[in-house]
């Protein structure tokens, strides 16, 4: 009976596919005995059955009936063991070269990362979305970042957000501020044109003005540890006013991590996605840290690493308090540095999460549901739901128990198609 309505089911989802999109057998799956983490509960779903049709999940069942047979125009995998999720965000990253685009996005989908907001923008991004020879992720892009060194009137906010919204950018990304008053007037030409703006805490504007002015989100959690000269109270109405306001926070302590020495050239070599860079690009790395840590030198390095490790603790501390709060937290590893590998260094960051003191579940609803609810598209991904889009990884061992457990991707569904690990390594350069 179970296998006739599910046969049923699936007929009548074929019936809505054109004969051209039901040759293409890659669009059409049936994932026999995986067990699904939705991420819209903190649960394991065991040994469910679930059918990917085009790029949508249209059907999760439990997978018992063992008289079920292959259906036509659907591939089966066999996923005894595995464990499915969303793909994974990363809430702040930055676009190499053109050239070097590929690779990439590559590298992203082998650490599960299927969604990614940039954020310094530039025109030749807009290109990434029209390019079929690169994978095609969910990208949200930010216009060219906004810096001090512009004066803003009235006018020339709104002629930037006009600009950038009809070139296709979803949101601004404000770096720097000249003055309160072009802040002021960006915000209200953001807020006339519903168009996003978010980026740094900025030095020379209030937090309580910046947390209300529409500001979505705080990168690098600036601004809270910066006014701890005014008391404990005082940073916890700032917490208390993120709430209020909707106002999430992006933390990117991996960037930090690296940047002030934190991990010996040894512990560096034992990271995530290290198999993928070029011997002589680690040759080049080494190279440079002991060159920059040597100039240094050992009594200013130690001096350096202890002062990191305090604001730690207070960043540590902040974004606990956040949480508590309920304040939204987004997952962003802002890669780029040495030993910073795309995508796999949003798992280095997870784990930064995770040492602060949320739970893995926590986490893991940062790097995906949490950024699909930012990006307005929680209708759309961010958990594992029937008419869900299907971007999706399958894992070989169960993240809410260990962070790790992300490192054993198996493969990634994105755009209609499925990729195991070992074809999306043939395609790196």
């Amino acid at each position: 009976m179970r296998f006739t309505i599910l046969l049923l089911t699936i007929c009548i989802l074929q019936q809505g596919f054109s004969q051209a999109e039901l040759s293409d057998m890659s669009k059409n799956y049936i994932l026999r005995n995986v067990n699904i983490i939705p991420i819209n509960k903190d649960t394991i779903l065991k040994n469910q059955m679930v059918i990917i049709t085009g790029n949508k999940i249209t059907l999760i069942t439990d997978d018992n009936d063992k008289a079920f047979q292959p259906v036509d125009r659907y591939f089966f995998i066999d996923c005894k063991d595995k464990f499915l999720m969303p793909g994974l965000a990363d809430m702040h990253a930055h676009f190499p070269e053109y050239t070097e685009l590929k690779n990439y996005l590559t590298l992203n989908l082998l650490a599960g990362v299927t969604s990614i907001r940039s954020m310094r923008g530039d025109e030749t991004h807009l290109n990434i979305k029209k390019d079929k020879n690169l994978p095609q992720l969910n990208l949200y892009l930010s216009s060219p970042p906004i810096t001090k060194a512009l004066t803003i009137d009235k006018k020339t906010a709104d002629s930037i957000v006009t600009v950038s919204k009809e070139n296709g950018f979803v949101f601004l990304k404000v770096l720097s501020i000249k003055d309160s008053l072009s802040f002021t007037n960006l915000a209200a030409a953001c807020k006339t044109h519903s168009f996003p703006f978010c980026g740094h805490g900025l030095s020379n504007i209030s937090m309580p003005l910046l947390l209300k002015s529409g500001y979505n989100s705080i990168e690098h959690l600036t601004g809270y540890a910066e006014n701890l000269n005014k008391g404990d109270a005082y940073v916890d109405k700032l917490i208390k006013l993120t709430t209020k306001h909707k106002v999430y926070n992006c933390a990117t302590e991996d960037y930090f991590e690296l940047g002030y020495n934190m991990q010996s050239i040894t512990d560096l070599k034992k990271r995530n996605g290290l198999k993928y860079i070029a011997d002589t690009t680690i040759v080049k790395w080494d190279k440079e840290i002991t060159e920059d840590q040597t100039k240094i030198g050992d009594t200013k390095l130690k001096e350096q690493r202890e002062a990191y490790i305090k604001m730690r603790g207070i960043k540590n501390k902040i974004l606990v308090s956040l949480v508590k709060n309920n304040a939204q937290l987004l997952i962003g590893a802002d890669a780029g540095s040495n030993y910073s590998i795309p995508g796999f260094a949003l798992l280095e960051e997870m784990k930064h999460h995770s040492n602060a003191g949320l739970t893995n579940y926590q986490v893991l609803c940062a790097a995906t549901i949490n950024a699909a609810k930012y990006m307005n598209q929680s209708k759309k991904w961010g958990t594992v739901e029937i008419n869900k889009e299907a971007n999706l990884i399958l894992l070989n061992a169960n993240p809410l128990i260990d962070l790790n457990n992300l490192n054993s991707v198996e493969g990634v569904f994105i755009n209609s198609e499925y990729k195991t690990v070992k074809e999306l390594e043939s395609e790196l350069k």
